[in-house]
C-alpha cells in the first residue's frame, strides 16, 4: 500500500523510507492515517502517560473504531487521569476490573504482591461515533 511506500524526515532532516531495512528506525505512518482498532498492553505508569495515551488515542483512533488497552493496576490516580483525559477529548471510557486466575501467576512467582490490584481492561471509542461490534458488553460505564 501507500502508506508504506511514504518518506518520512528523521530528526536529523534526511528522508528515509517507511520500509527501511535500518533496524534502528521505526517504521513511518502519515501523521492523519487512522485505525479501526488500536490495540494497547501496559503503557501507562505515570500521570503524564495517562494524558499522552488519551492524546493518541484521539488522534489515531477512525470513528466508528475502538481501542482495547489492559494494564496492571498499580496507581488508580493514573487511570483517573486517563478517564478524564478521554473525557475531555471527546472519547468514551469504559472498563472492567480483572483479576489474575491464581493459575496464571505461575510466570510472576514471587511478584504476586505487584499484581495485586488486579488488571483494568479498558475500552475506549468516539463518543459522537462509538463502535458497534464490540467482543464483549460487560464493560462498566465509569462516571
Amino acid at each position: 500500500e501507500q502508506q508504506h511506500a511514504d518518506s518520512s524526515a528523521d530528526v536529523n532532516g534526511s528522508s528515509s523510507s517507511s520500509t527501511s531495512s535500518q533496524p534502528d528506525n521505526a517504521p513511518g505512518v502519515p501523521l492523519q492515517q487512522q485505525f479501526p482498532v488500536i490495540l494497547a498492553n501496559e503503557v501507562m505508569y505515570e500521570l503524564a502517560h495517562a494524558q499522552l495515551v488519551a492524546a493518541a488515542i484521539r488522534h489515531r483512533l477512525a470513528h466508528g473504531g475502538r481501542a482495547l488497552l489492559c494494564c496492571e493496576l498499580r496507581d488508580q490516580a493514573v487511570f483517573d487521569m486517563f478517564r478524564d483525559s478521554c473525557r475531555r477529548w471527546g472519547l468514551r471510557y469504559r472498563a472492567l476490573k480483572v483479576h489474575a486466575a491464581s493459575a496464571d501467576l505461575g510466570g510472576i512467582r514471587g511478584r504476586e504482591r505487584d499484581y495485586e490490584g488486579g488488571f483494568l481492561l479498558m475500552a475506549v471509542d468516539h463518543a459522537a461515533a462509538p463502535a458497534v461490534d464490540w467482543h464483549r458488553d460487560d464493560f462498566e460505564a465509569v462516571v
